[in-house]
């Protein structure tokens, strides 16, 4: 079990979200691969066979997502003590996507789903994705819908469909109750999502007791170790800032009391856990000492921090690992050039000892855990290489196979990731990653073609980490350079608050300047330079070429903001949308000429290179809106430009013959 910051859920993130979100690294990536053959784009473009594999908590069986006769993926349960003998139950997801799973019990399975919609209701239209949970057994029996629509009154102004009070987000699980094999605590409130009532819902047969009434500062609530509510988060009115305040109460009978606001105390304040010996403890990630996001134990009494349990000088914590109880803290992870972990836990440290002994040459991850801890799921990882997945039995100490996650590409060794750091014109220093052709040397003996590949977010990182889009590319022959520019999270508020309204600006010179150092390297031949990117990196790759036209040869955006005051006023219409892109983009009157100069649609005629568009119709991040504005600038200019939609593909490239569609076109494209 990982926490990463786990009470902020309910902030908005979707609509800033990055596409290219990496894994773990490893000390051997500095090795010179040998020289792969050229490999057809289908072997890179497959959507992964599985993902998200979790154990049981009695580790009997493995539920994971797999690539089903759909082309998207479907939720498959194996029983481990027949693999090989009995065939997995398969649930189809039909026309909804699978959004995550979750063992709640032994036998029983919680099935997030989500799909696109359009809401309408009065006075405002919103293209949103909705979720539905689900509950069933492991033989796929007693399957249940949670969180389902109520009659709504007549006289009811909340948004309703053919007569009912609908719930657009109804997979939000505050609590998933370890010790209780029947509820999960949820947070929901169909006529007014921004005050959620926090509820106890029966999975068997969705009968639910509201715990905590709706309120106007919070949206997110905590357990003690004794099933107590004692600890919420949440913003005056939703929409007033950004900033978190956090409330605790001694019992559940007394009143909240405000003990952290981040904005009067300059941090930030994330509850992970409450101490199992003391229930005035709780165990915190917070950034307030020195800009890094560090882990602490923290008195809720007098408001003090009592330890501090780690604190990187250079980078923030990624993850906090807990044991699979939830009550006790293993260690935590971190990333500066490779990734690394502390441990707490003798025993966890000495299972990764093992696990690495055993599967040497690969950056490892426990991803799920039964509750005694006597059976594992491993990620096994590498920058030039697809993953895998294993078994671990602790008592034996016995690594088993269980799944490739492309089987086509599991036989290569393909291109090692480099971690390289540059300097911006400011001197701010740059970390980056720098992937070379297999057999090529850094640097090479004659520059080469080059894609530099901004990240999407732009509040994400990237990592050392395999990822098919960069290995086609090295594969087919390019450099690769990702950089992580000012904006990126992982290295301290300082580093991340950089990026503050400089869309277009400090945070795309940032990307400018390491093009230029591949150039100067000689890495990259000048004249043979693309800038692609998703999500916030489309959009980058459309600023690239509009503020240096002589720099670029062309420019791909997947699913790319090209409107800077379009975006800005979409979050208008979403639960704490307006205030976070003003302060993260740009206000949209005070910083309404800087948002316009900033808007690739609105420079069109400043592009001098080719312009390839590709956005998917049900993408609820970023509105298909943006590319088909970017595509009629460019038409109107008479530009030299492409523009593919990717029909019923989302934000994420989740659909296998989408997904192939925009590899296949980028290869074409790029070539």
């Amino acid at each position: 079990m990982t926490s990463r910051s786990p009470c902020r859920d309910w902030l908005l993130s979707g609509l800033l979200s990055g596409l290219l979100f990496g894994l773990l690294a490893s000390p051997w990536m500095l090795a010179l691969g040998a020289v792969s053959p050229r490999l057809p784009v289908s072997t890179f473009g497959a959507l992964p066979f599985m993902a998200q594999a979790e154990i049981s908590p009695d580790g009997r069986y493995v539920a994971a997502l797999v690539v089903g006769s759909n082309r998207r993926y479907d939720v498959v349960v194996y029983e481990l003590a027949q693999l090989g003998k009995v065939a997995p139950f398969r649930a189809p997801a039909g026309d909804w996507d699978v959004n995550w799973i979750h063992w709640k019990s032994a036998n029983r399975l919680l099935v997030s789903t989500r799909k696109p919609f359009f809401r309408a209701q009065p006075g405002q239209n919103a293209d949103v994705i909705e979720t539905r949970l689900w509950a069933m057994n492991a033989d796929g029996s007693e399957l249940k819908r949670l969180v389902q629509p109520k009659s709504a009154p007549k006289s009811s102004s909340a948004e309703s469909i053919g007569g009912q009070r609908m719930v657009q987000i109804a997979d939000r699980v505050v609590d998933f109750l370890s010790d209780d094999p029947r509820h999960v605590l949820m947070a929901f409130n169909a006529e007014d999502p921004s005050r959620p009532r926090l509820y106890q819902v029966d999975i068997f047969n969705d009968k639910q007791v509201q715990i905590e009434p709706a309120n106007t500062n919070i949206q997110w609530w905590v357990r003690d170790n004794h099933g107590q509510v004692r600890l919420a988060q949440g913003q005056a009115g939703y929409d007033v800032g950004t900033e978190v305040v956090t409330y605790y109460r001694a019992t559940e009978k007394d009143a909240w009391r405000q003990v952290w606001d981040e904005k009067a105390r300059n941090g930030s304040f994330n509850p992970v856990i409450f101490d199992k010996n003391d229930g005035d403890v709780l165990y915190v990630t917070s950034d307030h000492e020195n800009g890094r996001l560090g882990l602490y134990r923290y008195r809720l009494s007098n408001g003090e921090f009592i330890e501090k349990l780690f604190l990187h000088p250079q980078v923030d914590i990624d993850e906090v690992v807990i044991d699979p109880q939830g009550v006790s803290i293993d260690g935590v992870s971190y990333i500066t050039e490779l990734a690394q972990t502390e441990w707490f836990s003798v025993r966890m440290a000495d299972i990764y000892k093992d696990l690495r002994t055993q599967l040497p040459g690969w950056a490892i991850a426990v991803v799920s855990r039964s509750l005694d801890d006597a059976r594992m799921v491993v990620h096994a990882t590498a920058p030039d290489h697809s993953p895998r997945y294993y078994l671990y039995d602790t008592s034996t100490r016995k690594v088993q196979f269980f799944s490739y996650t492309y089987a086509d590409l599991d036989q290569h060794d393909l291109a090692p990731m480099i971690p390289v750091r540059y300097k911006a014109r400011d001197g701010l220093e740059i970390p980056a990653y720098l992937t070379l052709p297999s057999g090529v040397q850094n640097p090479p003996a004659q520059p080469l073609p080059a894609v530099v590949m901004p990240h999407g977010g732009p509040e994400a990182r990237d990592y050392a980490a395999f990822d098919a889009e960069v290995q086609m590319l090295a594969n087919h022959g390019y450099a690769v350079l990702q950089m992580n520019f000012r904006g990126s999270k992982g290295y301290g508020t300082e580093f991340k608050e950089a990026g503050q309204k400089e869309w277009g600006e400090a945070m795309q010179d940032d990307i400018t300047d390491g093009t230029r150092w591949l150039v100067a390297s000689r890495i990259a031949d000048p004249k043979r330079i693309c800038i692609v990117g998703g999500s916030y990196g489309g959009y980058a790759a459309l600023m690239g070429v509009v503020k240096e036209p002589g720099l670029y040869r062309c420019a791909v955006s997947l699913n790319g903001v090209t409107d800077l005051p379009d975006l800005v006023n979409l979050g208008r219409k979403y639960v704490g949308g307006r205030r976070s892109a003003a302060r993260r983009i740009g206000d949209l009157w005070q910083d309404r000429d800087k948002l316009a100069r900033n808007s690739p649609a609105r420079r069109a005629d400043d592009i001098q290179v080719p312009v390839l568009l590709v956005h998917g119709t049900d993408d609820r991040v970023v509105p298909i809106a943006q590319s088909q504005k970017m595509a009629a600038a460019l038409k109107n200019a008479r530009k030299n430009y492409q523009y593919v939609e990717l029909d019923g593909e989302e934000h994420w490239l989740t659909h296998a013959d989408t997904r192939l569609r925009y590899f296949e076109e980028l290869d074409k494209f790029i070539d």
